[in-house]
This record gives structure tokens, sequence and C-alpha cells, in this order.
């Protein structure tokens, strides 16, 4: 009958007469799996210029995205470079909560790394605890300098960066005794 399915005759041929190709001959005569030329990388937050002064000059003068002002206090996400106003009532939404909240809900799953730039200091949201990491700049003797208050050049500590980065690729703000000790509960009103 025409139209239904194949029969099948002596020795596994199908009704045209040819022999089905064994599963072992067709992945054997196929081509070669091409991969793409490129490799998938680490996710990695943002490098960083190994000059204080230069991320100062880069960034401060930006606007907010959301408000279209100067952030008196701006935060830049590690994750992607965008710049938020933070602990400001200019960028809350209906909820009350402040533009550094809204954007780690939405770049990070809920987490945030955040440079605050007036004062070389890390700002890690994390759930609803946030944490005042140390900054990853640092003047010639190995000193921070909080909010700039001492005018020295500061340099990268790629020590302290990659330490950063690496709790940040494992997800382990939440662990960390050194983030957990300088953590508090926050309200999410502030940031």
């Amino acid at each position: 009958a025409q139209g239904g399915p194949p029969t099948r005759g002596k020795g596994g041929s199908h009704a045209g007469g040819g022999k089905r190709p064994s599963l072992g001959s067709v992945l054997s005569s196929a081509p070669p799996l091409a991969l793409p030329a490129h490799t998938l990388q680490a996710p990695s937050l943002l490098p960083l210029p190994e000059v204080y002064q230069t991320m100062m000059v880069e960034w401060m003068d930006k606007k907010c995205h959301r408000c279209g002002h100067l952030p008196r206090e701006p935060a830049l996400c590690l994750v992607c470079g965008h710049l938020c106003c933070c602990a400001e009532g200019c960028c809350k939404d209906e909820g009350g909560r402040g533009e550094c909240t809204q954007h780690a809900l939405v770049c990070g799953g809920g987490t945030g790394v955040f440079l605050l730039l007036r004062q070389t200091a890390i700002l890690i949201l994390s759930g609803s605890h946030a944490c005042i990491y140390p900054s990853p700049y640092l003047d010639a003797h190995g000193e921070e300098d909080p909010s700039l208050k001492r005018g020295k050049p500061l340099f990268l500590d790629k020590n302290r960066y990659e330490a950063l980065q690496a709790l940040w690729v494992a997800h382990a703000f939440d662990y960390d005794g050194n983030v957990l000790k300088h953590s508090r509960a926050f309200s999410a009103e502030f940031y």
C-alpha cells in the first residue's frame, strides 16, 4: 500500500531495497564538528587603569543615564561599566530602591560590585547586605586614601583586585569572612 510505513524485507533492508547504514558508519563518515575560532573566556570584572587619576578623569564628568545629572556619589558597576547615582534620591524607583540596588538586580541577579569613585572604595551589594570593601587603589606606601583626602597618586593593587574578582566569580560574597566582617543589613532605599 502506498503511503504506509516502509516494510522490512529479509536482512534488514528497506522496502526500497537498500540496507540501512549503521550508526557507527554514519558518525565516522560525518565531517568533524567545526567549533568557532574564539574560545569562551571566564567572566571577569572590568579592567581598571593602573593609575586612579586616569579613572577620575574618565568618569567624574559623566552624567547618570537615568536622571541626566552629575552624581554626587558616582558608583561605577565593575561588571558592565554602568554609572549609577549611589545613595541619592533622584534615581529611586517606586519601591524606594536606590539606583545601585536596582542595577544589581538587573546586571547581577541581586549582586553588585561598584567602585565608589569619590571614595575609591568598593561597594558590594548581595541580597539584603552591603559591604564597603577595601579599595583596590593604594598609594606608593601601600595605604588607602579614603575619600581622596591626602591627594597622593594611587596605583592599582593587582592582588587586591584579583582577590575581589575571585570572590565575584565564585559567588562567595555571602561566605567570605572579610566581606561578612564589613557587611551590614541595609535598607534598599539607601543604595
